[in-house]
């Protein structure tokens, strides 16, 4: 069963947090995405204000991916 991932950065990560991150999603610009597997996605908040945002971002997308 294939298994979609959705990852959130928070604050001050650097460049190599967020490779990290985007790998593990398997999001389409990650150094190592594979398309053969199933593409996540990452979304960076710099502030705990834009958490929020972030948040409905990703359920944007599942609510798009339930239809």
């Amino acid at each position: 069963m294939a298994v979609q991932v959705f990852a959130v950065g928070l604050g001050g990560a650097g460049a190599a947090e967020h490779d990290l991150l985007k790998r593990i999603a398997n999001a389409s610009d990650s150094s190592s995405y594979d398309n053969k597997a199933m593409t996540g996605m990452y979304v960076f908040a710099p502030t705990p204000a834009q958490l929020m945002a972030a948040f409905q971002k990703i359920g944007s997308e599942v609510l798009r991916l339930s239809k």
